[in-house]
């Protein structure tokens, strides 16, 4: 039998701990593959409850699977290094290590957003390894791509990493979660026998002893310390995610004050990274000061509120998602679990599962629409192409070209999408927003929109919990992951193929203006 070692930089709470978690659950029931599975990762916050959860579940399901967990500093995010001997010295000894700790002929590595450009070191360790003569086969799951909206740790990448990001090698399978990912790497030139599709596990929700009238009562009192007031007229309007820069939370917050006088929005936790407390700083600033009205990270509180995250999400009138970038899309299908009407930008990661909204209370939008002053867009223009220009040791020539073209076609008309302005531009729509004269105008300017989502208020869908498990419950996720583990036996015949030229192909399927909005802008964040 094989033994799995799963890799990360950590294990705090969040989207990747989720899936490993449900991933190894799901290993633990429904596949017989595996003796041995070991967690390691690079900090030791929140590591042993992760472990005692997973270690719970396979006692509770009478799992055999022995359960081990090791801690490796070298692989926690990388934000200092002392000079190019200690980064050489660095790269050899944790390549060296993986290898005397980590490998062998029985044993699958799985590891988690290897390129993603928060520990270069390991990056190039893990690199270095796979160009090697070690056999050892190794499952890369991307989750997030640096090329998407973070060059910056393109940069840091390209100062470290010397082999390609992207290796076509017999002894390595990629996981991607979901078919934008499968065909850029496609298109990029990867093989595709190397490339798999597992979208995320999904789990259903216990059953909650809590009604909805119950948890807008239970929320009654915590409403009047803001200053607010829940009653059965109430529209909850929830958005479960940490309020991070891709999630675009000011639009949401426009989006609730534009729909109804009584609308509230939730949004669960609070950022806690280093690269996103100041927007989520930001964002809880906007909401202190009224400009979005509702409870900013009620996630926090649920508990001394006697309220379980999915009784609160059953208790709401509508799920918003205003986010930019995903790598999967929980929120979506968790409305479709709890049978919630769900408002949601249209995003190219949706295409695999959109279908699955066919006649259910949903919409999709492209753009919110905002008017801005001739002044404000000539400034915003200014921003953009100021912007573009540092990331100069990022992207070749010919694509930042693309971009500034791009730029000059965006701010050619007087309605901008909200989601391109920059953080202060976004807190000036919401002071204009206090305005019923500008509440019209930007309704007007997005009158489908509002008139169809003003119609979700209206509709009490019926949850499709059992279309949802049967696609992304645990048992199809173990079946996903069988075929590639059996795949590692197969003898693939691999073309010859340019490394390089994969690297150089990812970077250019990316190159566009909506992965290089200001919101991801890091200097921004000197501002607030």
């Amino acid at each position: 039998m094989n033994e799995l070692v799963i890799f990360h930089y950590h294990l705090l709470a969040g989207g990747v701990t989720d899936v490993i978690v449900q991933g190894v659950m799901a290993l633990a029931r429904f596949s017989h593959l595996f003796k041995r599975i070991t967690l390691v990762c690079g900090r030791k916050e929140n590591a042993e409850n992760v472990f005692n959860k997973i270690q719970a579940y396979f006692s509770e399901h009478g799992s055999s699977i022995k359960l081990a967990m090791e801690i490796v500093p070298e692989l926690d995010y990388l934000n200092h290094i002392d000079g190019p001997d200690a980064l050489k010295k660095m790269i050899s000894e944790l390549k060296n290590k993986l290898i005397s700790d980590f490998s062998s002929e029985s044993t699958i590595w799985w590891i988690h957003n290897y390129q993603l450009g928060k520990n270069p070191v390991f990056s190039e360790a893990v690199l270095r390894i796979v160009d090697s003569k070690i056999f050892q086969r190794i499952i890369l799951q991307i989750h997030d791509f640096p090329e998407a909206g973070r060059p910056h740790n393109m940069i840091k990448l390209k100062k470290i990493v010397t082999h390609p990001l992207y290796p076509a090698a017999s002894t390595v399978r990629y996981i991607v979660i979901n078919m934008r990912d499968r065909d850029i790497l496609l298109k990029a030139g990867l093989p595709k026998e190397l490339i798999y599709l597992v979208e995320n596990p999904i789990t259903s929700f216990a059953e909650q002893p809590s009604t909805p009238r119950q948890v807008r009562r239970s929320l009654a009192g915590y409403a009047e310390q803001f200053g607010y007031i829940v009653n059965e007229d109430t529209v909850l309007t929830i958005y479960p995610i940490r309020a991070i820069r891709r999630k675009n939370v000011l639009e949401a917050g426009l989006l609730t004050k534009l729909l109804s006088p009584k609308a509230l929005l939730m949004v669960t936790l609070p950022g806690v990274s280093q690269s996103e407390r100041a927007y989520s700083d930001f964002v809880k600033r906007c909401y202190r000061e009224k400009l979005i009205p509702g409870f900013f990270g009620i996630g926090l509180d649920l508990a001394q509120l006697g309220i379980s995250f999915p009784a609160l999400l059953s208790a709401s009138s509508l799920m918003c998602c205003s986010s930019v970038q995903e790598g999967f899309g929980y929120p979506y299908l968790q409305s479709l679990l709890l049978g919630i009407p769900l408002v949601a930008r249209k995003l190219d990661v949706m295409d695999g599962f959109i279908n699955m909204f066919d006649h259910y209370p949903s919409v999709f939008y492209t753009a919110l629409h905002v008017p801005l002053e001739s002044r404000e867009r000539t400034q915003l223009r200014l921003e953009y192409l100021s912007y573009i220009e540092t990331l100069h040791n990022a992207l070749p020539s010919a694509l930042l070209k693309t971009l500034t073209d791009e730029v000059e076609i965006l701010f050619h008309n007087n309605l901008i999408d909200f989601s391109f302005l920059s953080f202060d531009l976004q807190q000036k729509i919401l002071k204009r927003a206090l305005s019923a004269e500008y509440r019209e105008q930007v309704r007007l300017a997005n009158r489908p929109l509002f008139a169809d989502t003003e119609r979700l208020l209206d509709c009490t869908p019926k949850a499709k919990k059992e279309h949802v498990l049967s696609r992304f419950g645990l048992t199809a996720y173990a079946e996903s992951v069988e075929q590639i583990i059996e795949s590692f036996s197969d003898d693939i015949p691999l073309t010859t193929v340019s490394e390089d030229l994969i690297d150089d192909a990812v970077l250019k399927l990316f190159g566009s203006l909506q992965y290089l909005r200001l919101l991801f802008a890091p200097k921004l964040d000197k501002k607030y």
